[in-house]
C-alpha cells in the first residue's frame, strides 16, 4: 500500500526487487520436506497487488538459479556474494534504465579468504571460511559516500578496515545506515533512491556506475 501511494503521486519510476535468500535457489541442497515456497508466493503476491499500476517487478529468482554452482552466497553467511550480486545487477538494468557493464569491464579481487559470516555465528560448526571479492571497473570513478546521520564523509564505496575485524562484510558501503548517499563524477543527472537491506550493499556499488546520486534509505 506504501508502495502504491508512493507510486500514485506520478512523480517516480518505482521499481520493486525483492531477492531471494539462498533457501530458494538452491533448494536441491535442503534436507528432505524442509524447503517452502515463501519467495515463490510472495513475488506472486506482489506481481498481483501491483498489477494496475506502474510499478515494475523484477524477480531475480531464475536468473540465480541459472548460475547457482557459481557461488551465489556465501556458506557461513546469508549474503549474496559478489558473483551474485552481478547477476541481480545485470537483471534490475533493464527496468532502472541503465546498460549493464559486462564481466570483462570489472577487476575482480578477493578482499579476504577469512570471512565467517552470520550463519557461522549462529551454529559455530567447523567450516571452511567464506571468500569476499569486489567487482571494481577498470575505468573506476572517484565515488564519494556521505552519512549524514553521523556526520562522516568517504572518498570510496569500501572500506578495507572492516576486514581486520569480524562484520567483514561491512567492507561494502560501511554496513548499514539510516542514509547513505553515494555520488558520483557521471554527470549525467540520473539519480536512484533504494529502500533496501543489507543485500543491497554488495549490488548497489556496481549500480552507482550508472547514476549521478544514489540514496539508500536502510
Amino acid at each position: 500500500n506504501a508502495i502504491k501511494t508512493l507510486n500514485d503521486l506520478g512523480r517516480y519510476k518505482i521499481t520493486v526487487s525483492v531477492i531471494p535468500p539462498s533457501y530458494e535457489i538452491m533448494q536441491d541442497k535442503l534436507p528432505e520436506n524442509v524447503y517452502t515456497n515463501t519467495i515463490l508466493r510472495l513475488n506472486e503476491h506482489i506481481e498481483k497487488t501491483l498489477s494496475d499500476t506502474t510499478v515494475k517487478n523484477v524477480d531475480t529468482t531464475n536468473d540465480l538459479k541459472r548460475y547457482n554452482d557459481s557461488y551465489l552466497y556465501y556458506r557461513t553467511d546469508h549474503h549474496t556474494t559478489s558473483n551474485g550480486a552481478f547477476i541481480i545487477y545485470n537483471k534490475l538494468a533493464s527496468a532502472l534504465g541503465y546498460t549493464a557493464l559486462g564481466g570483462e569491464d570489472f577487476k575482480v579481487s578477493d578482499v579476504t579468504r577469512s570471512f565467517y559470516g552470520t550463519t557461522y555465528s549462529k551454529a559455530l560448526r567447523h567450516v571452511s571460511p567464506d571468500i569476499i571479492s569486489d567487482y571494481k571497473p577498470l575505468e573506476t570513478a572517484r565515488f564519494k559516500g556521505e552519512f549524514p546521520y553521523e556526520n562522516k564523509e568517504a572518498d570510496s564505496m569500501y572500506f578495507p578496515e572492516h576486514l581486520k575485524t569480524k562484520d567483514k562484510y561491512s567492507y561494502f558501503l560501511d554496513g548499514n545506515h539510516a542514509l547513505t548517499i553515494i555520488k558520483s563524477p557521471n554527470k549525467n543527472g540520473k539519480s536512484l533512491v533504494v529502500f533496501k537491506d543489507s543485500y543491497a550493499n554488495c549490488t548497489v556499488p556496481m549500480i552507482a556506475n550508472h547514476f549521478e546520486t544514489i540514496h539508500m534509505i536502510d
